[in-house]
């Protein structure tokens, strides 16, 4: 194959790439759903993370990329739900609501084979500091319009009783399979997400966590600071904001865990830095650690 024809198929899955992260936020497209049989799980990043799958394998076949050693586990647990899926043919499952364990069964392994591909994608195209630094601004790019989104629905459904713009939710139809009256009564914000669950998972998959690292590191994807203030540090407050909106359980309990997380790191750096002064480090570092614990346990 022609070097013209492998950086023409390398500019093409660098762009489907970057298409894929910029339309994460979106989880339920109508047209893609309808394309799948009316399925709720319909996102337009799989479709374009696939693409550019394909259009990248021949120059990285051509360069002999090595694929991460990350994917040993993943093919082993691959290996593992494909020969649990066929051993399962061989127990008498009775039939629930019409729904056969072949279908269930194929449907499964799609999706995990739909994820596997979506991870090689990545992780054989975003490599050098170059990249990673578009795939970070338009993480920061959809993230941004994501919130606003989630923000405008809140404000119409909280103090215009849920009387929405007709504008708006033509272009909710058009993003989701879910009205945006669907969630208006219950005042849950549900972005360009399926449901506000789904809001939440993204939020505290993706986004929160790179904007909270970026936050702690002092890192930025865009070249411009306000006043030392970042657009990941402004992102980070706006989609704590939204998280607390989504009203989700599963979502408010993960934000507990990523805080009890943020407890945990302080207090080994508090106490590691205050045993620096004792004769003996490492069991003034626990002790300390158990005495701040012990506050913690007193404050609560």
């Amino acid at each position: 194959m022609g070097a013209k024809l492998l950086r023409l198929l390398g500019w093409i899955s660098g762009g489907l790439m970057l298409l894929a992260v910029l339309c994460l936020p979106v989880t339920s497209l109508p047209l893609l759903s309808r394309l799948m049989g009316g399925t709720s799980v319909a996102p337009p990043s799989v479709v374009f993370a696939g693409l550019g799958l394909l259009a990248g394998l021949p120059l990285w076949v051509s360069r002999r990329e090595h694929l991460p050693r990350e994917f040993v586990p993943l093919a082993a647990f691959f290996a593992a739900a494909l020969f649990s899926t066929l051993f399962s043919f061989f127990i008498l499952i009775t039939s629930y609501k019409g729904i056969s364990s072949l279908s269930e069964g194929i449907s499964a392994l799609l999706t995990l084979g739909i994820g596997i591909s979506a991870y090689l994608a990545f992780s054989l195209w975003s490599g050098g500091r170059q990249r990673l630094t578009w795939i970070f601004r338009l993480v920061n790019l959809g993230g941004a319009v994501m919130l606003l989104w989630s923000f405008a629905q809140l404000y119409f459904m909280l103090l215009r009783g849920g009387q929405f713009p007709a504008w708006m939710v033509a272009l909710q139809d058009l993003v989701s399979t879910n009205s945006l009256y669907t969630f208006a009564w219950l005042h849950r914000a549900n972005g360009f997400a399926f449901e506000p669950s789904w809001l939440a998972n993204q939020l505290n998959v993706l986004y929160l966590p790179y904007w909270l690292g970026a936050t702690l590191s002092g890192y930025t994807a865009f070249p411009w600071r306000l006043a030392r203030i970042s657009a990941e540090n402004v992102l980070l407050v706006c989609g704590l904001a939204v998280l607390l909106g989504s009203m989700s359980r599963i979502g408010l309990l993960t934000l507990l865990l990523l805080a009890a997380y943020l407890v945990l790191t302080f207090t080994r750096f508090l106490a590691r830095r205050a045993a620096r002064r004792f004769s003996r480090p490492l069991l003034a570092t626990v002790l300390i650690a158990s005495a701040l614990f012990l506050l913690y346990g007193l404050l609560g």
